[in-house]
């Protein structure tokens, strides 16, 4: 099996300090779908399908979520729903559904912070202050990294844990109003994805976002996590280079 990922302390230092107790916040909570903060109950992309048929068995199915409003204000206010169910945390539906969730959401919520899309951003209120494609990518790196953990810790196969989380980069990004280029360009910041690998139509335009950072200083626990995280790296570096 392979090493653990994320690495046990490094995965419960960020459920230490990213297990917020926002989990049943009234402004978020009740943006979830069918009680779910990830819901997977959509399509995903069948044996054989192009990426055309995929991306439109996509569009028909988001509009028959959206309704009957018009149309510009139904895409707006289906992104910013989207972005709200993610800041909810894992209900009891997800977890009991995705096993890993709660903990992926936490490591999930270090790296957002590690490349700049939030901080220390949480109050009693609600969000201060976060990147406009934080939802999205926060969206993406809690299945993502639910799905490795579920693969190097219980020996999930790769397919069937990809199926388990819903990890579709056309529908994720879609469904918080961007496109998969977007999220192919955030997700491979992490260092978790090549260039290219999540956007099946190739490297498109820079976004007008990719220059906007929060610096995540300001965040003692980010900076605690950040020095372990590098430690455990010199640590490794150092026993592959022992004679």
């Amino acid at each position: 099996m392979e090493e653990p990922f994320p690495p046990e302390s490094i995965l419960k230092a960020c459920v230490r300090h990213y297990r917020r107790p926002t989990r049943e916040h009234g402004e978020f909570a009740r943006h979830r779908r069918a009680g779910r903060s990830f819901p997977t109950d959509y399509v995903m992309p069948e044996a054989g399908e192009s990426v055309t048929d995929h991306w439109n068995r996509v569009v028909l199915e988001l509009n028959e979520y959206r309704g009957r409003g018009p149309k510009v204000f139904s895409q707006s206010r289906q992104s910013v729903a989207a972005d709200k169910r993610v800041f909810a945390g894992p209900s009891d539906a997800d977890i009991q559904a995705l096993p890993n969730i709660e903990p992926a959401w936490c490591f999930a919520e270090f790296m957002c912070a590690e490349i700049g899309l939030r901080s220390d951003t949480w109050t009693t209120a609600g969000l201060k202050l976060a990147h406009l494609r934080y939802g999205l990518l926060l969206d993406w790196l809690a299945r993502d990294v639910g799905a490795r953990m579920s693969r190097t810790r219980d020996g999930l196969p790769l397919s069937e844990a990809w199926k388990l989380y819903g990890l579709d980069p056309i529908r994720v990004s879609m469904e918080h109003g961007a496109v998969p280029d977007e999220l192919d360009a955030l997700a491979a910041s992490t260092g978790l994805y090549e260039r290219g690998e999540l956007s099946p139509f190739g490297q498109g335009k820079d976004s007008r976002f990719e220059h906007q950072w929060i610096d995540p200083d300001i965040d003692p626990g980010y900076n605690a996590i950040a020095l372990m995280k590098q430690h455990l790296g010199d640590e490794r570096l150092r026993r592959s280079n022992l004679p």
